[in-house]
């Protein structure tokens, strides 16, 4: 019997889409363990230059504005590196600051999309945790944007973190 090709390509794309579906959920589980655990030793890294360049070379903009991305992102990137690196340091200070004290965080829900309808690789998420600790319980929402470049992932930016 002859399995048709559109049916193999079929079963081949759609075991590609719940690799990648597998890969963000196992992204989300890294990052709110680095996040949240004080033994997690896996980092969850900035983009390097090289991948950034990579990530805006696959948008649909014209060469112009490919150039002018580039130009922008390469004065800026230092910069924004010493800025990811203060604030992750002090989100990531903080929460452990609060598990040595018995606090105890659980992941409640993660959830990303493409950061906007034409963008490729590039996503926003949104993790939402639940803090216990010094008999308080709140609900955390961490915001990010990050890239997946079937490599791996990384950071976009720093954490944005806010509590109700």
């Amino acid at each position: 019997m002859r399995i048709p090709a559109l049916l193999v390509f079929l079963l081949f794309f759609s075991g590609l889409k719940s690799q990648d579906s597998a890969a963000f959920a196992r992204f989300g589980e890294r990052l709110f363990r680095h996040l949240t655990d004080t033994g997690f030793q896996e980092p969850v890294e900035y983009v390097r230059i090289k991948t950034l360049h990579w990530l805006i070379d696959q948008q649909e903009l014209s060469s112009r504005e490919k150039a002018l991305r580039h130009a922008e992102e390469e004065a800026a990137y230092d910069r924004n590196y010493e800025i990811y690196q203060k604030q992750m340091f002090l989100l990531r200070q903080a929460n452990r600051q609060e598990v040595l004290q018995g606090g105890q965080f659980a992941l409640l829900d993660y959830q990303y999309e493409p950061l906007s309808p034409k963008s490729r690789f590039l996503y926003r998420g949104r993790m939402r945790v639940i803090f216990e600790g010094s008999g308080v319980r709140t609900l955390l929402a961490y915001r990010f944007r990050f890239f997946f470049n079937q490599k791996g992932f990384g950071l976009l930016g720093p954490i944005e973190s806010e509590g109700f």
